[in-house]
C-alpha cells in the first residue's frame, strides 16, 4: 500500500548509517583527505596562499563544511594556518640567514615589509630584527613563542 516507499527509504537510510559506521578505521573520509591535501598545499609554498576553490577541488560538500573540517583538524582557519607557516618560515630564515628583513618578508609572501614586521611581532612577541639579534645572543628571544608551538594562538 502506501508504506512501501517509506519503508524502502528508511531501509536505505539505515543501510547508509551502517555503512558510514563500518568504514575501515584506516580510511579517512573524503573531507579529511581534502583537508590533508589543503595542508600540504599550504605547506609547499608558504609565500603563496592557494585559492580555496583549488584546495577543495573534488569535495562534494560545501565550502563551509571544508572550513569546519579544517578548523577541527588544525584549530585554525586556512588563512590562519598559512600565516603560521609563513611566520615559522620567516623565523627559520632569520635564524639561518643574513638576508635583510625586507627580503625575508618577500620570500614568505608579504609585499609590505612593515606589515610583515608588525604581524611577526604580534605573533612571536619580537620584531624580526629583535628576534634575529636575540636569537644570535641567547638562542631564544625573551617572550618568544615558537610559531609551531601548540601554545601559540594564531
Amino acid at each position: 500500500m502506501g508504506t512501501g516507499p517509506l519503508a524502502a527509504a528508511k531501509a536505505l537510510e539505515i543501510l547508509a548509517r551502517v555503512t558510514a559506521v563500518t568504514r575501515p578505521l584506516g580510511t579517512p573520509s573524503r573531507l579529511k583527505q581534502i583537508v590533508r591535501r589543503a595542508r600540504l598545499l599550504l605547506g609547499e609554498l608558504p609565500g603563496f596562499m592557494p585559492v580555496i576553490d583549488d584546495m577543495i577541488q573534488g569535495l562534494d560538500g560545501s565550502r563551509s563544511h571544508f572550513f569546519s573540517a579544517f578548523r577541527r583538524e588544525t584549530g585554525q582557519t586556512p588563512s590562519g594556518y598559512h600565516l603560521r607557516l609563513c611566520i615559522r618560515r620567516a623565523s627559520d630564515l632569520l635564524r639561518t640567514s643574513d638576508l635583510p628583513v625586507k627580503d625575508i618578508a618577500t620570500a614568505v609572501g608579504f609585499r609590505n615589509p612593515y606589515h610583515f614586521s608588525k604581524l611577526f611581532k604580534q605573533k612571536t612577541g619580537a620584531s624580526p630584527q629583535q628576534f634575529r639579534e636575540a636569537w644570535r645572543r641567547t638562542a631564544r628571544p625573551p617572550g618568544f613563542v615558537e610559531p609551531g608551538d601548540d601554545t601559540a594562538h594564531y
